[in-house]
């Protein structure tokens, strides 16, 4: 019906991910193949135009991104054709997947399948609105009314932009997953993809995961413009099948990176700075590394008389 109507490619194009992420789930649910999904409820008259009369909205709207912040899904059971469940529904909760969802104020669902595969398909980032400036807001009213809170959806239509760090600071965005099925000797290569992809930092602390199972937690510090490739190469480089992304802001020292003569060569220092003051120091590993190797000689001597130079004559500055 989508792709023989005379809806513009675009809007075809946000309907039918919205539908197939929707056959996903309920495939998974199943155990068949999206391929083979009867929709059921979600094939009815009115899902049907509640997803397409989205895709209209979303493409007419010209939006490029989308942010979503915390779901309230309700609570209790609902009965469905399968019989009756616990609130979120399984296919809903399957969409919902790296969702932050909360439950409150309502004993009924009020996030249905539809509406959790229009989340799904369409929202780049699940997290708070920061760094956001609205342009537009828009209100829609649910048929049922509730004591404790308005039943209402509210979407507001604006641009990104950089919240402003506090002095000496500036703001990064932590891209983080959970792994504990990939071989630990891959680290060390996907470490090296994030760098080349521009990530500012990348470590792993060791954790433990459901029954006890051993695992990683890979962090990422990011640039704000490369958030999507270092998330792709996550996602092309691991065995994660999602990851968790928030804005953080961070202080640092003043840096610069100078360059000390010793008996073996030159030997780059950083060195960092506080109130224009001298704090902390280091020489560039690579340097003495390339050093030893080439002189033969252990690479602590070379590191240590670096030091000693430093120390004996402080770079100029700048």
């Amino acid at each position: 019906m989508i792709r023989e109507s005379s809806l513009n490619p675009n809007t075809k194009r946000i309907a039918t991910d919205i539908f197939t992420k929707l056959a996903i789930s309920e495939g998974k649910v199943h155990h068949i193949p999206p391929e083979d999904v009867e929709f059921h409820e979600v094939g009815a008259v009115d899902s049907i135009v509640d997803t397409v009369g989205s895709a209209i909205g979303f493409d007419a709207l010209g939006i490029e991104r989308f942010r979503c912040s915390a779901i309230n899904i309700g609570s209790g059971f609902i009965h469905c054709q399968h019989g009756i469940f616990p609130v979120p529904a399984p296919a809903t909760a399957d969409l919902l997947l790296h969702a932050t969802i909360y439950s409150k104020y309502a004993n009924t669902e009020l996030v249905t399948p539809t509406g959790a595969a229009i989340l799904a398909a369409v929202v780049d980032r699940f997290e708070p609105l920061q760094g956001f400036a609205t342009d537009r807001i828009g209100y829609g009213a649910g048929t049922k009314q509730f004591a404790d809170f308005p039943n209402c959806l509210r979407l507001m239509l604006g641009e990104d932009r950089a919240v402003a760090p506090e002095p000496g600071g500036d703001t990064v965005i932590v891209i983080e997953a959970n792994i504990d099925d990939m071989n630990p000797q891959n680290f060390g290569y996907v470490t090296e993809k994030l760098l080349e992809a521009g990530a500012l930092d990348v470590f792993t602390v060791p954790i433990q995961m459901k029954k006890g199972r051993p695992g990683h937690l890979l962090q990422v510090l990011a640039p704000q413009d490369r958030v999507d490739a270092l998330s792709r190469v996550l996602f092309q480089e691991t065995t994660t099948i999602g990851v968790r992304r928030h804005t953080a802001n961070r202080m640092t020292l003043e840096r610069e990176l100078v360059g000390i003569e010793t008996e073996y060569g030159t030997v780059h220092f950083k060195v960092s700075k506080l109130d224009g003051q001298v704090v902390n120091f280091a020489p560039e590993y690579e340097d003495c590394a390339r050093i030893a190797r080439e002189k033969k000689i252990p690479l602590k001597r070379v590191q240590s008389q670096a030091i000693q130079k430093y120390l004996e004559a402080p770079p100029p500055k700048p």
